[in-house]
């Protein structure tokens, strides 16, 4: 050792002696200014005077060294440390040091030397003397490693329960709520006993609740503190899990049954694992299911008000929102069970998977009061939320459904609740968009595509997820209409009755041809032609009651066609030769069953001769092919005629030729003469007294006097000669009558044209012998030469009326120019008709006017509004005025147009002025009300709709039952003059009206009257002959306008209102009201349905009318029983064939297809289900009633179902009774599975798709009923059909898995398929018996890891599981994921599964044997470390053998196989390390760290300095090293205090001597100091008394270093200005800082206090 080291180390010992005392606490201090360094190179001043030494750096020697000897100082072995103060030469500081560096002294030449050993010594050495001392110092080290002190006894113990007295218990809870008495004195006792459930955290909220026996003067008021309480909880719980863990028998596996798997047995059906009863998990369930419970109690206390339709529980405790006392207070226990939840959460004593699915279930039934506290909850735990996938779907649907709830309710005070749920949404869509697979979840697709599109979820990503849900929903497989000759008939028949007037004939004529009857087809069927063609004649049949459009829709699609075959043949490539459309005709004229009634005679002579007329069909050739095939009278003129001489008689001919008349005449009659005179002058009779009822009727077309007769003005009349007149006659009297009727349209010299009401009456005469197209010729010459604008505002609504007839027969193109053309020359004379450009903007919209008149006539209606805009002044200075006009017609009509030279436009006061018109109704004159309202509306030139439809709207019910009865006479008025429109009135009033008489049973006398005022106004608005003859309208032309009016009634957007409504009339008809009221409703409802215009559009919306009169719904107990009659009754007259009294009997009845015949079917089966019904409800008799009602369901259902039979008990069950159709829903799920077993069980696949095909039929019939209520036994069937469908699937696994199967497997999985989609569609409550979803989910998974299985078809299973058995499904699907088939699936899809959070199977491994000792993750067995650290021994007693390491952890330290030696010694690898890919922190203790890790790269000094900086600054992952360092780390770095798998997975490393002793102070004895190493402390030993240290934070002191010394925070570790200090380890280990109590480090930075002088760069 050289000499120089120690110079000057006895002056300075007294000095050094004051500057550390002797005893007291070891700290890092500043040394004083009054030392003065020998030889430091300092400058001095100009008098000699020494200037004051610049502060320095002390470093004290490293606290891990050992001492050689505490008397006096020897030195460090392997380091020479800076000893600033001490006289050493290397520390001081010349200018030639600073610039050269320091050398020692060289030794003294051995030449020079006399006796000297240094040569054999020197040899001695180089002859293996360095390895004799490497070898003694590993002896020595090794006899050192013998003496190192053991673990010690395990000392650990978790207090047992006992029980206590109320005194011990009353003491136990105060000490438990002291917090100064620390826990690990609790720990010395037993627990009480009886602490359980809700009682256990009630008492800890409340330790002096009526939970506890304990006197309440010794029990603290204040709750439990939080981590005492949960110190508790986990004391009991650990309690718990070992008396289990006791009681707990072994588990005897049982061996698997012999016999295979089949539909029919489940021997082999996997069971759904259970965790063990005395597990950790299996605990943490059962707690969390009790504390869920508790917070349920807490929020049940949240009760709203008994008007809100919250959920609330049943049996909940009283509110609390009413009482601010009890608020406030509930308020204090919610935060103290959050704060208690998130403590256990932190600590995972609660199980993820339990709490979130009960936090998302329990949203979904809480009310508007709870939503906000459960929310924020589910906020608190959003990341957890968004790894269970699973639960996330299920808060979404929760979700969902609350932010409807509040929006529904429109409260403000939820505003900030409802950004938290959809701030919910959000979080759990963006973590993981899969969340939004379920359809479940997918059904609020309208609510969340507001809150996600397009910033969360962009447009593709939202249509693959639609397409994805769409593909999980069930859709009933459409029945080819090949199959079913009436489906194929009905289906062609809906687009038929689909024609109105807003139908596009020609888009309609390429859907009804279609496929090999299409037009364009290069391979026509003529047989597919001719059923086509047969399908529209039949449907033309039916014109009398569903619409006089259906002849010329046929002829206008039968034209359509052939013009698009005679363009396709002119331009085809191939030679096509044309068709023939006349022997279809005729095949079906002479083989139909419609062309042979009686009764079809006259539709057929219209249908056909439009056919004629237009070229379709020859009469001549028809003519030809009846005397060919001997179907004349000549050719029987003994036998029975043919029905073909019928038609022909029928038939018009449209050109005069006297050949062919006489032929005809020859046909009809044969070769007898006075046949032929009598049939011809009978024809010749019916066409004069035609003619001569004409000229009476119309005398003004004849020029004939005339003489006021009442029939001209009847609303209805009737012409005796035109109920047996043919087609034919009235053919020959229209070449009479509309020619006259022409010529009269305009003035001829004296001659004045006829007027509005002749023109009325021409219509009526023409609309009575069904000449439409008469009527369309006749309104388009009016339009072109009629001057009258009366007759204008007839055509027009001759227009409007019948708009479906002009549609059907493609009139529109010749309507619109004629009414165009009067449009044009109304603009060139400059005036302007409202309704005329009203009608032209409604064609334009529809597309039927060219761009350039469209565009004409929305400028001259614009032009027109501008210049009728004009203010005035207020109107309130008239209504005097106006009331006083009223009285007079003439002073009525005068005023109008004061108004408007006082107030200006119409609408500023249209209100104001019609509120004045009702008040003056009930004591003024209504003719001079009409004249006034008359000229105001022509001075506004608009119609009072607003006014009156604002004044409806703001009617209650009751100021509506006072109105009505004084207005409905103007109100009709105003209807049959064009002021006023029927659809307002029927919506408005009449239709509300019926609907609250219905609700308002018994009705008062007020009410009734106001009921039958408006029966009344529905009779003579919407009926073609209205039965008050005293009330409009009164005349044929007020007439033509009601009827105009009432179109829009009928209209398809319309017409669905009135059908909806018209049950209210039942009801009240069965009601107590008076007779007259009933015979009212009972006419309307009769004639109403017999209205052909009515009658078409009801059967436009067949299932719409019979799904309202045949709801179960009436068959309620507040309806009386004759209402359900009644509804029957109704449905019958409108959808039977008759036809109503304005119509001809003898034309009543079409051959087509009828929709009542099966209706009555549908209605036989509805009664005698009804009657069973009745019979169960009213427990009469029920046993009986349901074994008949179950009969006759399965006689029903269990058959072979044609797709006929499916369609018919389709409609049979919509809408039935409940308790009928849980009995079919039963029936229908038993006979499902037993398809099923078939399918499983054939032995071709011909047979799965037979059964294929009656599933999909079946599944037809019942997905109808979803919405019946789920009792037992259908629950029961449900869950049959779920467990057939998993041994199904464990069938079809085998099935895959053999070589040579019977059956296609993929068959079979396509009807597994189905039904799953079906029956997981169907929403049941949690309610047992439950079904088994684990083995189905189970069952999937496994067909899936085999077979190409849509993995979201399991996603839906799993999310289908009722609540409670959700936990069941998770473990058993996490129980299969250990085969590599099912790893494979998983690996292809990953979201399918449920993630848990749970770590098992930790292990400890060795290196000696490589064995592994398994260590569960006992989360609530692992405490913390509660014992207090003891005092810190010196460093010369750290390692005595007397004093053994405690062992006070919670896992046994001998586990870990600890190694404790000391020193830790070079291996031959060390400078090898970097070649086999250990890290810097390995070997980093035997690098030479005196020089400033001279040497090493850039990258070694910095690892080194992350290595020994402080945990705030270091990564887990370095700290992770031994075991004990893993769990400190752990417990510092999360609130957990398991142990994970990964900590035991590095490398083992011998534990080492350098266990430092912490620099915290308070720690005496010398551990290596830098103190005067002569002076002899007295020794202190440490106590290991049960005290807890209590850390002081040393002083700060500013910084004083360059880069590499700067200053840290108090309490920094001591480092060594730029040199790595030596890492604190055990055998290589990290220990970490937590176990060793040590301060925070610095970072690698300089200590604040002590130390050397600055460096100076060189």
């Amino acid at each position: 050792m050289p000499p120089s080291r120690y110079t000057g180390a006895a002056q300075s010992s007294s000095t050094v002696s004051s500057a550390y005392p002797r005893s007291g606490p070891v700290s890092k201090t500043r040394r004083p200014s009054s030392i003065k360094s020998v030889g430091s190179g300092g400058s001095k001043l100009a008098d000699g005077e020494v200037a004051e030494q610049v502060e320095i750096e002390d470093f004290r020697p490293p606290e891990w060294r050992t001492v050689l000897n505490r008397r006096a100082d020897l030195g460090y072995p392997d380091f020479y440390p800076s000893r600033p103060g001490f006289g050493q030469a290397e520390d001081s500081l010349t200018e030639e040091k600073v610039k050269n560096g320091f050398s020692a002294k060289a030794f003294v030449a051995v030449g020079a030397e006399s006796f000297s050993m240094h040569g054999p010594i020197h040899q001695h050495l180089l002859g293996g003397g360095l390895e004799m001392l490497n070898k003694l110092g590993e002896e020595i080290a090794q006899k050192r490693d013998e003496g190192m002190p053991q673990i010690g006894e395990r000392i650990f113990r978790i207090p047992v329960r006992v029980t206590y007295n109320d005194t011990k218990r009353s003491q136990f809870l105060s000490d438990l709520a002291n917090p100064n008495l620390p826990l690990h004195r609790l720990m010395r006792n037993p627990v009480p006993h009886g602490f359980k459930g809700i009682e256990l955290l009630d008492t800890m909220f409340s330790p002096t609740g009526p939970a506890n026996r304990a006197p309440m003067a010794k029990l603290p008021p204040d709750p439990i503190p939080i981590d005492r309480a949960l110190w508790f909880i986990r004391v009991l719980g650990a309690n718990e899990i070992t008396a289990h863990r006791g009681r707990a028998a072994p588990i005897v596996p049982s061996a698997p049954s012999p016999a295979a798997a089949t539909p029919s047995s489940t021997n082999t059906a996997p069971a759904t694992p259970a965790l063990p009863v005395s597990s950790n998990d299996w605990y943490s369930q059962e707690f969390t299911n009790v504390f869920t419970a508790w917070m349920r109690i807490q929020l049940g206390q949240l009760v709203l008000p008994a008007k809100t339709k919250a959920v609330v529980p049943a049996k909940g405790p009283v509110g609390v929102l009413g009482d601010e006392k009890a608020r406030t207070r509930w308020l204090a226990k919610w935060e103290y069970t959050t704060t208690l939840l998130r403590e256990l959460h932190a600590r995972r004593l609660i199980s993820n998977r339990t709490l979130l699915g009960w936090l998302a279930d329990h949203l979904s039934i809480a009310n508007l009061a709870q939503v906000g506290f459960i929310a924020q909850l589910i906020a608190d735990y959003l990341p957890d939320m968004a790894r269970h996938v699973w639960i996330g779907r299920l808060c979404l649907r929760a979700v969902c459904d609350k932010i409807q709830d509040i929006r529904g309710a429109g409260l403000e005070l939820l505003a900030k609740v409802e950004s938290m749920l959809v701030h919910i949404v959000t979080a759990l869509v963006e973590a993981d968009q899969e969340v939004l697979l379920s359809p479940n979840v997918w059904r609020q697709a309208g609510v969340l595509e507001s809150m996600l599109k397009p910033d969360i979820v962009g447009d593709t990503a939202w249509g693959e997820l639609a397409a994805r849900n769409s593909a999980l929903l069930f859709k009933a497989t459409s029945t080819e209409s090949s199959s079913s000759p009436r489906r194929h008939q009905m289906e062609e028949i809906h687009k038929l009755d689909s024609i109105c007037d807003e139908t596009d004939m020609t888009k309609l004529c390429k859907s009804f041809f279609d496929g090999s009857s299409s037009p364009t087809s290069p391979s026509l069927d003529p047989k597919r032609l001719e059923e086509k063609i047969f399908i529209l004649l039949n449907w033309a049949m039916g014109l009398y009651q569903l619409g006089i459009h259906r002849p010329y829709g046929v002829y206008t699609l039968l034209k359509m066609w052939s013009e698009q075959r005679y363009e396709y043949v002119a331009t085809a490539s191939a030679p096509t030769p044309p068709v023939d459309l006349f022997p279809h005709l005729y095949n079906w004229l002479d083989n139909s069953v419609a062309a042979k009634k009686e009764s079809n005679v006259q539709a057929i002579g219209i249908t056909f001769g439009e056919f004629t007329r237009q070229g379709l069909f020859s009469y001549g050739r028809y003519l030809q092919a009846l005397i060919a095939r001997g179907h004349t009278a000549r050719s029987r003129p003994n036998g029975p005629a043919s029905h073909h001489l019928a038609l022909l008689s029928a038939m018009p001919i449209f050109v005069q030729a006297k050949d062919l008349l006489q032929q005809r005449r020859i046909a009809l009659s044969g070769d007898d003469m006075e046949q032929r005179r009598a049939d011809e002058a009978a024809e010749t009779a019916a066409l004069q007294a035609f003619k001569d009822e004409v000229e009476e009727y119309i005398p003004e077309i004849f020029d004939k006097d005339h003489d006021r007769d009442p029939m001209r003005d009847e609303v209805d009349h009737q012409m005796e000669s035109t109920r047996g007149i043919s087609r034919h006659i009235f053919l020959q009297a229209r070449f009479v009558v509309f020619p006259a009727a022409e010529r009269h349209l305009k003035k001829r010299g004296r001659t004045p044209a006829i007027d509005a009401s002749a023109f009325a009456r021409v219509i009526q005469v023409f609309q009575l012998c069904w000449g439409y197209s008469t009527i369309a010729d006749l309104i388009i010459k009016a339009t072109k030469l009629s001057d009258d604008e009366e007759i204008l505002r007839m055509v027009i609504d001759a227009v409007r009326r019948d708009a479906d007839v002009w549609t059907a027969m493609d009139r529109w193109p010749m309507i619109a120019d004629a009414l165009m053309e009067r449009h044009s020359r109304l603009e060139r004379k400059r005036r302007f008709s409202p309704a005329l450009s009203a009608l032209l903007l409604e064609l334009a919209n529809q597309g039927r006017l060219n761009e350039e008149d469209a565009a004409d006539v929305r400028a001259l209606a614009e032009e027109q509004s501008a210049t009728q805009q004009s203010d005035g002044v207020d109107f309130k200075e008239s209504i005097e005025s106006l009331r006083k006009s009223l009285g007079a017609t003439e002073s009525a009509a005068a005023f109008a147009s004061k108004l408007f030279a006082k107030h200006g436009t119409f609408t500023k006061w249209s209100e104001q002025w019609w509120a004045v018109i009702v008040e003056s109704i009930q004591n003024r004159n209504l003719d001079a009300i009409v004249a006034h309202i008359n000229h105001v509306c022509d001075l506004a030139a608009t119609s009072l709709d607003v006014p009156v439809a604002t004044w409806l709207n703001g009617l209650n019910p009751s100021n509506r039952i006072e109105v009505v009865r004084a207005t409905y006479r103007l109100l009709l008025r105003l209807v049959t003059q064009r002021r006023l429109s029927t659809i307002l009135l029927v919506n408005s009033l009449i239709l509300p009206t019926w609907k609250h008489a219905a609700s308002s049973l018994p009705l008062s006398n007020p009410h009734q009257h106001a009921l039958e005022a408006t029966i009344v106004l529905a009779q003579q608005l919407l009926l073609t002959n209205p039965p008050q003859k005293h009330l409009s309208p009164i005349s044929l032309q007020e007439s033509f306008i009601a009827q105009t009016s009432r179109a829009e009634v009928f209209h398809n957007k319309h017409v669905l209102n009135l059908i909806r409504h018209l049950p209210f009339l039942v009801v009240l008809q069965a009601s107590r009201v008076a007779d007259r009221i009933k015979d009212e409703i009972g006419e309307l409802l009769q004639c109403l349905g017999m209205t052909p215009a009515f009658k078409t559009a009801a059967f436009r919306h067949l299932d719409l009318l019979k799904d309202t009169f045949l709801s179960s719904e009436w068959s309620k107990t507040p309806y009386d029983p004759a209402v359900e009659a009644g509804m029957i009754d109704t449905l019958k007259a409108i959808m039977s064939e008759g036809t109503s009294k304005t119509t001809l009997p003898a034309l009543g009845n079409g051959a087509r297809f009828s929709a009542w015949r099966w209706t009555r079917i549908v209605l036989e089966m509805r009664v005698e289900f009804k009657r069973l019904a009745m019979r169960i409800e009213n427990n009469n008799e029920p046993a009986e009633a349901r074994d008949t009602l179950r009969r006759l369901v399965q006689s029903s259902l269990d058959r072979e179902i044609s797709a006929d039979d499916a369609d018919l008990l389709c409609e049979t069950f919509r809408g039935i009774e409940p308790v009928v159709m849980q009995e079919i829903l039963a029936v229908g799920f038993d006979r499902l599975g037993a398809l099923l077993s078939h399918a499983v069980g054939a032995d071709d696949s011909s047979q799965v798709q037979a059964d294929a095909k009656a599933i999909d039929l079946l599944l037809r019939i019942l997905d109808g009923s979803r919405s019946a209520n789920s009792d037992a036994s259908l629950l029961a069937a449900r869950h049959r059909l779920l467990d057939l469908i998993a041994m199904a699937l464990q069938a079809v696994e085998r099935q895959i898995s053999d070589d040579e199967p019977t059956t296609e497997p993929g068959h079979v999985l396509n009807i597994v398929l189905k039904l799953l989609r079906f029956v997981l569609g169907w929403a049941v409550n949690d309610a047992p018996p439950r079904p088994d979803i684990g083995r189905l989910a189970v069952a999937y998974l496994r067909v899936m890891a085999v077979s190409p299985l849509p993995p979201d078809m399991l996603v839906y299973i799993v999310d289908s599981a009722p609540p409670a058995s959700r936990a069941g499904v998770y473990t058993a699907l996490l129980s299969e994921t250990t085969s590599t088939a099912i790893q494979r699936a998983l690996f292809q899809a990953p979201s399918i599964m449920p993630y848990s959070c749970s770590k098992r199977h930790a292990s400890l491994s060795t290196n000696a044997d490589d064995t592994v000792l398994p260590l569960d993750d006992r989360h609530w067995e692992l405490f913390e470390h509660m014992f207090p650290l003891p005092l810190a021994r010196p460093h010369s007693e750290q390692f005595l053998t007397s004093r053994p390491i405690p062992d006070t952890s919670s896992i046994p330290l001998p586990l870990f196989n600890p190694q404790i030696n000391r020193d830790a010694l070079p291996s031959e690898s060390t400078y090898e390390a970097d070649d086999a890919g250990f890290t810097w922190e390995d070997y980093a203790s035997e690098r030479n760290l005196g020089d400033g890790l001279a040497g090493e790269p850039l990258s070694a000094k910095l690892v080194a300095t992350n290595l020994y900086a402080g945990y705030d600054e270091a990564t887990v992952e370095t700290e992770l090293h031994s075991p004990l360092a893993t769990q400190a780390a752990l417990d510092a770095a999360s609130p957990s205090t398991s142990i994970s798998a990964a900590s035991f997975v590095t490398r083992p490393r011998r534990m080492s001597t350098r266990l430092a002793a912490g620099t915290t102070e308070g720690i005496k004895g010398p551990t290596g100091s830098n103190r005067d190493p002569i002076l002899v402390d007295e020794d202190e030993d440490s106590s290991d008394d049960d005290l807890e240290i209590i850390e002081a934070a040393p002083a700060k002191r500013p910084r004083i270093g360059g880069k590499t010394t700067a200053g840290a925070g108090a309490g920094s570790r001591a480092t060594t200005g730029g040199k790595a200090p030596a890492r604190k380890t055990t055998a290589g280990k990290t220990v970490s800082r937590k176990a060793t109590k040590s301060v925070k480090s610095t970072g690698g930075k300089a200590p604040t206090k002590g130390g050397r002088r600055k460096s100076v760069q060189d």
